[in-house]
């Protein structure tokens, strides 16, 4: 919750808004802006890569400056020998090695900022090397080392955008720890007063979600993550579970086995204009998303009817795991939900969720 003493950045949200971080670290980087700490912060992050520049003052920076084959680059920098550095900043979003690439074709050195690795959740251990992260953690120090080279004027600026962007991390963190770790009781709000984004944040969640449950139970599924009008979902859409004919797969609870032939999808989502992050006054208890087991497309009409009728006859059992049988098929054979369930912040807990869709992982169909 934000504090009774509000400083700007609780109102702006910085990591919110990627084009403003950028704006206020080059300003930082710059020896002639107007911050009075001359090449402290550029001679700290460059000193952080590892990086020797013989006249770090002749520097000249660049917010979302224009590049070759008019790429733009979230902050350039360009020395007196004509050596240019460029800064890939992430905090709300993901980037990309082949974004990295680009900017490498068109700049002697590319470097990233981001609050962890997480921000560029899908590069190698060989591509961090070649592409070093200076974490947003770490400009906060650097600056906090140096801030009282600031004139008056620029002091409480500087000092509120920094702790703000360690208020920011923590909620990260805390997220991690809630959700993931279950190391935290209480589940983390948003520590704006701004709205925030929660895409973001939702598919964060799912990155970390499938990171673990891969970890511990590696399976041939392939749990593609990818977001919509209606939110942002986690789902086995690339590696349905087949269930032939006459054969049956065990949904949920004992004595539920619907008959094949048909196949069959996970699909979990965090609704649109939905955050896993609570605002202040939002329940745990309301609901955020939805778990759906959707029949794929290819069915003709008796088949369909028949595999909806058999989840009737479950309905109550379904129920108590609160789960419910829309009822309604796919037309011309297309695909349809065939049980779906509610989530609250409180399931969207990793040990809470894995015991949701564990039953449907158990998928061994059975004579």
């Amino acid at each position: 919750m934000a504090s009774s003493s509000a400083t700007v950045w609780e109102y702006v949200a910085p990591a919110d808004r990627e084009t403003l971080v950028s704006g206020i670290l080059a300003w930082l980087l710059d020896s002639e802006a107007d911050h009075g700490l001359g090449t402290m912060i550029l001679g700290r992050v460059l000193d952080e890569i590892g990086l020797k520049v013989p006249q770090p003052e002749r520097v000249r920076v660049e917010a979302e400056a224009r590049g070759g084959h008019n790429r733009r680059f979230d902050i350039l920098l360009t020395t007196a020998e004509g050596q240019t550095i460029v800064f890939e900043v992430k905090c709300k979003t993901s980037g990309s090695v082949k974004e990295l690439d680009k900017y490498a074709k068109h700049a002697d050195r590319v470097l990233r900022i981001g609050f962890a690795e997480w921000n560029y959740p899908d590069l190698t251990q060989a591509e961090r090397e070649r592409y070093p992260l200076v974490k947003l953690s770490d400009m906060a120090e650097f600056v906090d080392a140096t801030k009282e080279g600031c004139p008056n004027s620029a002091a409480a600026f500087v000092r509120g955008f920094v702790e703000h962007l360690r208020r920011e991390y923590d909620l990260f963190r805390a997220m991690h720890d809630y959700f993931i770790e279950e190391s935290r009781s209480q589940p983390p709000t948003i520590p704006t007063r701004n709205r925030y984004s929660g895409r973001q944040l939702n598919r964060l969640y799912w990155l970390w979600f499938r990171e673990r449950l891969q970890l511990e139970q590696p399976t041939k599924l392939k749990w593609e993550i990818s977001s919509e009008r209606s939110g942002v979902w986690c789902s086995t859409y690339q590696t349905p579970t087949s269930v032939a004919a006459g054969r049956h797969v065990n949904l949920l609870v004992g004595g539920c086995a619907p008959a094949g032939p048909f196949r069959f999808h996970i699909h979990l989502e965090i609704r649109n204009k939905r955050c896993v992050v609570r605002t202040a006054g939002e329940e745990v208890g309301e609901e955020v998303g939805v778990l759906k087991v959707v029949v794929r497309e290819g069915l003709d009409d008796e088949v369909a009817s028949g595999l909806l009728q058999q989840a009737k006859l479950c309905e109550e059992q379904f129920a108590v795991r609160g789960f419910r049988v829309p009822g309604r098929r796919g037309r011309g054979g297309g695909p349809f939900t065939l049980l779906q369930r509610p989530l609250t912040i409180q399931d969207l807990r990793y040990s809470h969720l894995t015991e949701i869709v564990q039953p449907l992982l158990d998928h061994s169909g059975t004579d």
